[in-house]
């Protein structure tokens, strides 16, 4: 009986054994399953920061960029605006020069054009003193005009009142500067508008 006995004990200890080695294989196997889940969502979060964080990189960087190109396009406008604005007054400047190297006859014509131009607008009763550049004193004075010399009338004719008060400007710069507004867009026109079609 004693015999049986251990061997129901040993049979006993040896279920109770296998029992322990299943149960706790069973607990290990849960803790590794536990382990992994926890490293695979540790990775899956990191994972997300790190793209979230090259995601906001990247919109900073595209954010940038548009910066940069916004700058990059109003800096290119600005300069394409002063070469042209330089183009428009070299035309102007150039129509300057070329109506003042006129041929003589034509030059004297105008001159004579530009004082007839403003002895019509003069309002006072009284003749006005005329000034012009010495080089066309003679044109003027062979047209019936006294006129005096002054150096700083260019190419046109200046009236001033007997007292000096009041000063009628009649020069091809003058004209020139009182056209401006209207020329400048048939100028830029005439210079840029094929490029504006070709761009």
């Amino acid at each position: 009986m004693t015999m049986n006995n251990n061997h129901e004990n040993d049979v006993l200890i040896r279920a109770l054994e296998a029992d322990a080695v299943a149960q706790s294989k069973g607990i290990i196997r849960a803790a590794e399953d536990a382990a992994a889940e926890m490293l695979r969502q540790a990775h899956a979060e990191a994972e997300a920061f790190e793209a979230e964080r090259v995601g906001a990189l990247q919109a900073g960087l595209e954010r940038e960029r548009g910066v940069r190109l916004s700058n990059a396009r109003l800096l290119a406008r600005a300069v394409c605006l002063k070469a042209r604005q330089e183009a428009v007054e070299a035309v102007l400047e150039a129509a300057c020069s070329c109506l003042c190297a006129l041929p003589s006859s034509e030059h004297a014509r105008l001159i004579r054009g530009l004082y007839d131009g403003l002895k019509a607008e003069w309002p006072f009763d009284e003749p006005p003193v005329v000034l012009v550049n010495p080089r066309d004193v003679a044109l003027l004075r062979d047209y019936g005009v006294d006129a005096r010399p002054d150096e700083t009338v260019i190419v046109g004719v200046i009236f001033v009142a007997q007292d000096g008060k009041v000063r009628y400007v009649n020069t091809v710069a003058s004209r020139l500067k009182m056209m401006r507004s209207g020329l400048v867009p048939m100028i830029d026109a005439a210079l840029f508008s094929d490029a504006e079609q070709e761009g």
